[in-house]
């Protein structure tokens, strides 16, 4: 956290869940969020081959796709944060973690894609229920 976050205050992390109930601000709620997050949320991958990452003087700014996998399941994820430059060092003052989940179409129906997508859906709830 140090490494990553400035101590000032001047942070904002949106978490996944609606409304401002996961909106985090401050160093010591946002490590706090972190921490809690990092031991029971899941195994987050980022798709760092995909990421957009720009910057203009001391302010960059990062885009990128990923997913959490939870007991087998994986869920994709968008993820969004903006840093600021202090000294040698990138910090982290706002970041925006949203899933990235598609609601089907009615069209969806007629593509063999969805079959699919339904059988290895079940195929992983079964294993999962069978591990168990």
């Amino acid at each position: 956290m140090t490494r990553l976050f400035p101590k000032d205050g001047q942070v904002l992390l949106l978490g996944t869940e609606g409304g401002t109930s996961e909106w985090v601000r401050g160093y010591p709620a946002a490590a706090q969020f972190i921490l809690d997050d990092w031991r029971d949320w899941g195994d987050f991958r980022f798709d760092v081959d995909h990421s957009i990452i720009c910057s203009s003087g001391d302010v960059a700014w990062v885009a990128t796709v990923g997913s959490v996998n939870f007991k087998g399941s994986k869920r994709p994820l968008r993820f969004s944060a903006t840093l600021t430059r202090s000294g040698d060092n990138w910090l982290f003052r706002q970041m925006q973690f949203q899933w990235d989940d598609q609601d089907p179409e009615a069209a969806d129906v007629f593509h063999l894609r969805t079959y699919y997508r339904l059988a290895r859906l079940a195929i992983r709830r079964f294993t999962l229920n069978a591990s168990q």
